[in-house]
């Protein structure tokens, strides 16, 4: 029985008589798995292993399938109101519950400041330095251990033509990018200078209406020069001005850099779900070589660990 009493009785018969004796026994409420309530404390560290962390996510559930796990978020606004976690992370309970106790209507995910890419095979001739902080993906299997992922050309020019293959309704790599992209990933989609024949126009705008953005390539801008950050950008944190040699612009969507000295979008952003689709069209995009801000000829992590914190942030801007 559960929550009450039971009176146990106990009768002696010999040559001396009758004895009886009576105890009462209290029984409560059982406890069950289904009432354990587990708390996940995340290490607001950028030093922690984003993979450690999710393989430990995991074992935690596995080991206690029945349990209920609930995520703790900072109770007051401080530098650490970032919840720095895997995206998976947030599919344990419901995103919109979590807030930004510093005022904005969403958490700030943050994870470990390694990207992931996965390089179009359309890419040719090597035009500037690979990535030197990024793990390099054959496919997109993978891209759920990633806060930023880049797709398209890394270092070179090419029409961007598979990737309208891998990302047609149906296939497997749409569904993991659109799943991603929801549960609060960022998907950096990297294209190149359209203008001198390095990309193909048409073949952008195809892929990005695949990826259900309204963000569409109209032309380029194919003076050297200095990209400037918008005041979106600003509020996430970006670099204050990178270099370009020439860049694809684009219509719609939230300008995050702008090329100097007018209003064209040389860099897009457009929330979808808990995350972001970024679009950009120069491989030779970096910080330094121009501006106060970026005096350094060469930078020396290719992108810049400040892009990553700042795309991180922008689904929350």
């Amino acid at each position: 029985m559960s929550n009450g009493t039971l009176i146990y009785t106990v009768t002696a018969t010999g040559r001396g008589g009758t004895a009886t004796a009576f105890t009462t026994v209290n029984i409560g409420v059982p406890v069950t798995n289904a009432t354990i309530v587990n708390i996940a404390v995340i290490d607001e560290s950028s030093s922690q292993s984003l993979v450690g962390m999710e393989s430990k996510w995991t074992s935690f559930r596995t080991t206690y399938p029945d349990r209920n796990f609930y995520l703790l978020q900072p109770n007051n606004c401080t530098n650490y109101d970032a919840l720095m976690c895997p995206p998976s992370f947030m599919e344990e309970t419901d995103p919109t519950t979590v807030t930004n106790v510093c005022g904005s209507s969403n958490s700030n995910i943050i994870s470990d400041a390694n990207y992931g890419h996965y390089t179009s095979t359309s890419q040719r001739t090597v035009e500037t330095p690979a990535y030197n902080n990024s793990t390099a993906e054959t496919d997109f299997s993978n891209i759920n251990s990633y806060g930023v992922f880049i797709a398209g050309l890394e270092t070179a020019c090419g029409d961007l033509s598979d990737m309208i293959t891998l990302f047609t309704p149906g296939n497997a790599a749409r569904t993991s990018v659109l799943n991603y992209i929801n549960a609060g990933g960022i998907f950096w989609f990297k294209s190149e200078w359209v203008g001198g024949g390095c990309a193909n126009h048409a073949n952008v705008n195809t892929i990005l209406t695949l990826l259900g953005t309204n963000i569409r390539i109209n032309g380029e801008s194919a003076t050297s020069g200095q990209l400037e950050v918008t005041t979106s950008g600003t509020a996430a944190g970006l670099p204050e001005t990178l270099f370009h040699n020439a860049t694809g612009l684009f219509d719609n969507g939230t300008p995050l850099y702008q090329v100097a000295g007018t209003t064209n979008a040389a860099w897009a952003f457009e929330k979808i779900g808990s995350g972001a689709i970024v679009c950009t069209a120069d491989v030779n995009t970096y910080q330094g070589g121009f501006g106060p801000a970026n005096n350094l000829t060469t930078p020396t992590l290719l992108p810049p660990v400040e892009l990553y914190s700042g795309l991180r942030r922008l689904p929350f801007v």
